[in-house]
């Protein structure tokens, strides 16, 4: 059985990480491109993504910063995974609000701008490589590896 074996963080672009991962003079725009090409790790998960909701123009600066190998872990909008959910199902007094999931379901229209959003955002990674596999709050991109 062949395993392929990413290695990866939680993130890329740390304060605390200049002078100590990235070299001190390095401008930060420059983090992804050292982290995939000089330090040679070939996953990271976008968790920036959880916050504020991606761009088009942003997921299509990050694939030039990195090898066409180079697979991002997306993490999902807060809109998708939590804010609608706790709107569906207030919480309990000394209770927090947890997922209703048939109530979910039933109002599963209420994320479909968020998802569109996300989605729109997310394809040229989905277009420039395997087609992406979701889980519960994340999406994984990959691309192939092109023939030089």
């Amino acid at each position: 059985m062949n395993a392929e074996i990413r290695i990866g963080t939680c993130g890329y672009s740390f304060p605390d990480w200049k002078g100590v991962v990235y070299p001190p003079n390095l401008r930060p725009s420059l983090y992804l491109v050292h982290y995939a090409r000089t330090l040679g790790f070939n996953a990271v998960e976008l968790d920036s993504s959880f916050y504020h909701m991606p761009t088009i123009p942003l997921t299509e600066a990050l694939l030039q910063k990195t090898p066409p190998s180079f697979l991002f872990t997306v993490k999902a909008h807060r809109s998708i995974t939590h804010e609608v959910w706790n709107a569906m199902r207030p919480a309990a007094p000394g209770r927090p609000a947890f997922p209703d999931l048939a109530s979910g379901l039933k109002n599963a229209a209420a994320l479909a701008p968020a998802f569109t959003e996300f989605w729109e955002a997310v394809t040229p990674m989905a277009d420039a490589g395997d087609i992406p596999q979701a889980g519960t709050s994340w999406l994984r991109c990959r691309r192939r590896a092109t023939a030089a």
